[in-house]
């Protein structure tokens, strides 16, 4: 029997246009009121997963920062923090300060830090071959609000000033390459997504992810990790699908995500996320009527 499960949220938990749709809140809902125990599991800041954590009552810690932080919504009490050790932070600050065309971001615990290009630029290059709608721009906007967001001149100083969990990098496909090859000789671990002509890194310290934040979560609840599931998209979700009793894919995901996961469920925009709820925790697992086996 299942007890948990670990929502990622960009591609998994809202759609394109950045909601929960009723489906999936009504069902979540559902479980919740049954006693399972729901999470969100994201790339995110804290505080930018946070409103989504209201939005669904969510009462247990959520892992935020690719698993560096895991704290409480409703208290706001850290139960877990892994920071980069300040020298390497420093030294991938510097690295990251002397790249053009780039912006970056470093995660703390109260926000985030943005340098180089600003938002407009963060917005193109992390979309494909840097299309960039006015819907998306205002909600980059409207995203650095809520992830108390400061732009900094002198990112290595501010950077300096805090304890950094995550560097960002949203960056040409090329540019994020080289970056990439380049972080190799930097302890620290790189997780990349490109499409099209660009993409972006999501830098965090060795030994985290958010398999790792799982793990951490499941035994402060005393859940062995066969009464987990762990649901999302991307390439960082593969960490989570690893650990996690059951993985579930959804249709919109990469292939990478897909190749390692047990099991595929509907579209983000097409309530994938209730459907595994459904199928796994509301109902016998025998009746597989929504979700599909991997290849």
């Amino acid at each position: 029997m299942f007890k948990l499960i670990a929502l990622d949220i960009d591609g998994t938990l809202i759609n394109s246009d950045g909601k929960i749709s009723i489906v999936n809140k009504k069902i979540i809902k559902t479980a919740q009121n049954q006693g399972y125990l729901i999470t969100l599991n994201t790339g995110r800041s804290f505080y930018s997963a946070y409103r989504y954590a209201e939005e669904l009552g969510i009462d247990i810690p959520i892992i935020t920062a690719n698993g560096t932080l895991i704290r409480d919504p409703k208290t706001f009490e850290v139960k877990y923090q892994l920071n980069f050790p300040q020298n390497i932070a420093l030294n991938i600050a510097r690295y990251l300060s002397e790249k053009k065309g780039i912006s970056c971001q470093g995660y703390h615990l109260e926000g985030i830090l943005l340098s180089g290009v600003g938002l407009v630029g963060l917005a193109k290059l992390s979309s494909k071959n840097g299309l960039l709608s006015f819907k998306r721009l205002i909600g980059m906007y409207e995203e650095s609000k809520r992830s108390k967001t400061l732009r900094v001149k002198d990112f290595v100083n501010a950077v300096a000033n805090h304890g950094i969990q995550k560097f960002f990098v949203a960056a040409k496909a090329d540019t994020g390459k080289e970056i990439e090859k380049e972080l190799a000789n930097f302890p620290c671990t790189v997780e990349t997504h490109y499409e099209g002509a660009n993409g972006y890194l999501e830098i965090i310290p060795q030994g985290a992810s958010k398999g790792e934040g799982l793990k951490k979560l499941a035994s402060m609840y005393n859940i062995s990790l066969e009464e987990t599931i762990a649901v999302g998209d991307s390439a960082n979700d593969v960490s989570m699908f690893q650990v996690a009793g059951l993985s579930v894919a959804m249709a919109n995901g990469t292939k990478y995500a897909k190749s390692h996961a047990k099991h595929i469920t509907f579209s983000n925009v097409d309530d994938g996320v209730a459907a595994v709820i459904k199928e796994f925790m509301l109902t016998p697992v025998k009746d597989f009527k929504f979700i599909k086996k991997a290849q």
